[in-house]
């Protein structure tokens, strides 16, 4: 019996299917060559370039800052003394004017014309007090001889005396008289900043006017005020008097300084010192209301502004600093990245104390000449190597300041 041909179609089959295996083997090795090519670039990558500083050890000073308003030690509504029609503003709205300064002027003229009315009653008066005088010393002589009555002698004595009277009298107008055309000049009271003019000229004023004329602030010294705590004050007040070694009862000779800053500032440029504690503490509140005071020569200060003050809460102590910018946080907890000799980063959290002129202050964690991550945080990975390049602290502080 013979066997059935072998089918040459089914073995033609078996042999592509074969070709087509080895082809995708092919492709398949080819493909995971490059893979490997690919990943073995991303290895070679260069590491990220990031800024460092060293952590600095200095001595610092821990301040409690407080928010504060302005208010200027004297405000003056100036107003006329006497009634006339205004032919002067002699100052422009929002001028910085000094004291004696003429603001405003009146018609002198009434007042010239009373002056000089004033003036000829005086004079009158002081002839009449000359001649009465004279007729009183003549009898008085001839009183003494016995030359004439008494009655006579009396009657000279009087006229004397209602001379002396009457030139008092003059003397008491034309000084009033003077006043009246002084006041015609109004000037300013003190040195400040005047505000805008509330009548203009042509309009006739007098000293039962509503509104003043103007009103003058003063702008320097000023007055900031701030509400703080009982226990800080305490303890400001405590710690300045040991560090000043005052003994009690020479605290008035001493003064507990505070420093200002304007919203617009970095630090605190304005140093000034506390004047004034309130007598009692707000039960409301616990806190007790305290003034400082503050020379501004530029009259740049005005009242009402607010600003931020700090009062010194402690003796300097010796502490770390990096700049603030080099802190970052992760679940609440604080970190800086520090780079060790081998460049490679890792993380580490630190105890954060005060901030201090830009600079954070570390308590725990870190120690002064180890390098920390200030710019590029986000490239850098723990445990990664990163290429740093050193940026001394002066120079963060001066391109940040460029920047802002």
């Amino acid at each position: 019996m013979q066997s059935p041909p072998v089918s040459r179609s089914h073995s033609l089959s078996f042999e592509e299917c074969l070709l087509k295996m080895t082809r995708l083997l092919g492709i398949l090795a080819v493909v995971l060559l490059a893979g490997c090519g690919e990943e073995k670039k991303a290895i070679e990558l260069p590491p990220p370039v990031v800024t460092v500083t060293a952590a600095e050890q200095r001595e610092v000073k821990d301040w409690d800052e407080y928010t504060g308003r302005l208010a200027p030690l004297g405000t003056v509504e100036v107003r006329p003394k006497v009634s006339g029609y205004l032919t002067e503003v002699k100052f422009e709205d929002g001028d910085m004017v000094k004291k004696g300064q003429v603001l405003f002027v009146i018609d002198p003229r009434p007042y010239q014309a009373d002056q000089d009315r004033a003036q000829g009653e005086y004079d009158q008066a002081d002839a009449s007090l000359k001649l009465a005088n004279a007729e009183y010393d003549r009898a008085k002589q001839l009183r003494e001889r016995g030359a004439t009555s008494a009655g006579d002698f009396d009657k000279s004595s009087a006229s004397f005396l209602k001379a002396q009277g009457a030139l008092l009298t003059a003397r008491a107008a034309l000084e009033s008289a003077k006043l009246n055309l002084e006041f015609c000049r109004i000037t300013s009271p003190i040195d400040g900043h005047a505000s805008l003019a509330n009548i203009t000229v042509g309009n006739l004023v007098s000293p039962q006017i509503e509104k003043p004329l103007t009103t003058i602030v003063s702008t320097n010294p000023v007055y900031a005020y701030a509400d703080v705590d009982e226990r800080s004050l305490l303890r400001y007040v405590r710690y300045y008097y040991a560090f000043k070694k005052v003994r009690p009862g020479d605290e008035d000779k001493v003064k507990l300084p505070i420093q200002l800053s304007l919203q617009d500032e970095k630090d605190f440029p304005h140093t000034g010192y506390i004047d004034f504690l309130d007598n009692k503490v707000d039960p409301e509140t616990g806190t007790i209301r305290i003034r400082g005071v503050f020379d501004f020569e530029n009259g740049l200060l005005g009242p009402g502004l607010f600003v931020n003050l700090r009062i010194p809460a402690g003796a300097p102590y010796q502490a770390v600093l990096v700049p603030q910018r080099s802190v970052t946080s992760t679940q609440g907890e604080k970190f800086v990245v520090v780079i060790g000799q081998d460049n490679i980063a890792a993380f580490r959290p630190v105890e954060l104390g005060t901030l201090n002129a830009g600079m954070q202050v570390i308590r725990k964690g870190l120690a002064a000449g180890e390098r920390v991550v200030v710019d590029g945080l986000l490239k850098v990975r723990p445990g990664e190597k990163v290429d740093p390049k050193p940026v001394a602290i002066e120079e963060q502080a001066a391109e940040r300041k460029t920047a802002q």
